[in-house]
């Protein structure tokens, strides 16, 4: 159960980072 916690949060962890790095490129196209 713990491995699976902690596999869930590093997963939502690396989705958030890929949002971010999407939002900044967007920007920077953008400009």
């Amino acid at each position: 159960m713990e491995k699976k916690e902690r596999r869930q949060i590093t997963t939502a962890q690396k989705l958030q980072i890929i949002q971010t790095v999407k939002h900044c490129a967007t920007l920077r196209l953008q400009f």
